[in-house]
């Protein structure tokens, strides 16, 4: 499905560990175009709300794959990801799957 949402704002940090992608609300794509700007193709981690809240079972399934599918490593669900979806991510990425909240601290390599 293409998201026309243009004004996705996200941060990319590339450590010797690969890239870490962190947003805000993000829709489709940040992690290919994170690949493709930094030209890493190791994703370390994802950070954020993944805007599932009111997707579709098959939308759910099809992001979680699509993680997966990109080398995603290990996720972080925010705010606006859903129960549903962070059950999807749970089952897929066992100990890698980790609820944000507030006063938590993230440590990757340099």
């Amino acid at each position: 499905m293409e998201d026309e949402l243009l004004d996705d704002m996200s941060l990319v940090a590339k450590t010797e560990d690969g890239l870490v992608v962190v947003s805000g609300c993000s829709h489709a794509g940040i992690v290919k175009h994170a690949k493709r700007l930094t030209r890493e193709e190791r994703v370390r981690a994802v950070i954020g709300g993944f805007h599932l809240i009111d997707a579709s079972e098959g939308r759910i399934k099809r992001t979680v794959e699509e993680f997966k599918r990109l080398g995603v490593e290990e996720v972080y669900t925010g705010h606006c990801t859903g129960l549903r979806a962070e059950a999807e991510f749970m089952k897929a990425y066992g100990e890698n799957f980790h609820k944000l909240h507030s006063g938590m601290v993230i440590e990757f390599g340099r």
